[in-house]
């Protein structure tokens, strides 16, 4: 099987924006963003294309430019796609502690035997709304008349559950698909329904108020909190594990989340102003004096901060360890 890998200049093939200075190379520019902080250099010439070989995970492993080639005697046809959907979905992180980049894989060519093929998405969900310009400027004049509202000190639960809500539609967003980030976006969206109601019975309760049917509430909403608090979300491999048979649920599901939570959370919003929802009040960190052991913190992390500085001289991305 070969797995292609995006981006490929991360891995010398063709030139791009790197965090990185090679000794003797020239670069041909520097991208400086001040918006965001970021400063990349591209070189003027692209470097010589890895080529690397191991043995690994009982089959060979070799690191061609931008491919991973994994020759493996497969026992069966199920074991050879188990190794593959495996590899797809760990090598970006079994490489990334030694890029300066992180990548994903953008595709993956099997061979067994004669045969050929490509794994690809079974399926593929284009979600699109029908909406009206009048709609859609209504929507967000709706969204400025709930500002107040969230910026006030009754509001907290709200901000702060729109703030996780805004993540988890980022990580979707910014994924190489919809699934990358899964686990992420699962725990983004437990902490916005923890936020707001605190558990699943009032999660329940809440939502058998705003108008939400039990299907929607039993089949959408509390699985997010049984999936952060029982299968413990934060570690994708344990989760997608236990989950595997039924993988192509949990895709959709995935999918499905942000778009539901987001009406749920406008929905809320909605109650709150109406005066049929009063959502609790978070102290936030600004309410609450910065004690002692949050005092020593920041000093220890300053402290950590100038002594990395003063080691690499300020560099991003350290080889040799």
């Amino acid at each position: 099987m070969t797995f292609e890998l995006e981006p490929s200049y991360v891995l010398n093939v063709g030139s791009g924006p790197l965090p990185l200075a090679i000794n003797g190379v020239p670069f041909g520019e520097a991208k400086v963003d001040l918006n965001r902080g970021r400063v990349d250099l591209v070189l003027r010439e692209p470097l010589a294309p890895v080529d690397i070989s191991r043995e690994v995970f009982g089959g060979h492993l070799r690191v061609v430019g931008a491919s991973v080639e994994y020759r493996w005697e497969a026992p069966s046809l199920r074991e050879l796609m188990e190794r593959q959907q495996l590899l797809q979905l760990t090598l970006p992180s079994l490489l990334d502690p030694y890029l300066p980049k992180p990548i994903s894989v953008a595709s993956c060519l099997i061979a067994a035997g004669e045969a050929r093929w490509r794994a690809v998405y079974a399926t593929v969900n284009a979600r699109v709304t029908m909406v009206t310009q009048s709609d859609y400027q209504a929507d967000l004049e709706r969204g400025l008349r709930a500002v107040p509202l969230l910026l006030s000190e009754h509001g907290s639960a709200l901000l702060i559950a729109s703030h996780y809500l805004q993540v988890a539609r980022r990580l979707q967003t910014v994924g190489y698909n919809d699934w990358e980030f899964a686990s992420e976006i699962l725990v983004n969206c437990a902490k916005a329904l923890e936020i707001l109601f605190v558990d699943r019975e009032g999660t329940r309760d809440a939502l058998s108020n705003i108008g939400y049917g039990n299907e929607e509430i039993e089949g959408l909403f509390v699985p997010v909190l049984i999936i952060r608090n029982s299968l413990d979300a934060a570690h994708a491999k344990a989760t997608m594990e236990f989950l595997a048979p039924d993988r192509a649920t949990i895709y959709s599901f995935v999918e499905a989340l942000p778009p539901a939570m987001t009406e749920m959370l406008k929905r809320t919003i909605d109650a709150t102003r109406s005066g049929a929802f009063m959502p609790r009040r978070v102290e936030t960190i600004s309410d609450a004096p910065l004690s002692r052991e949050a005092e020593r913190l920041i000093a220890s992390i300053e402290s950590g901060l100038r002594s990395r500085t003063e080691r690499l001289k300020n560099a991003p991305f350290v080889y040799g360890y």
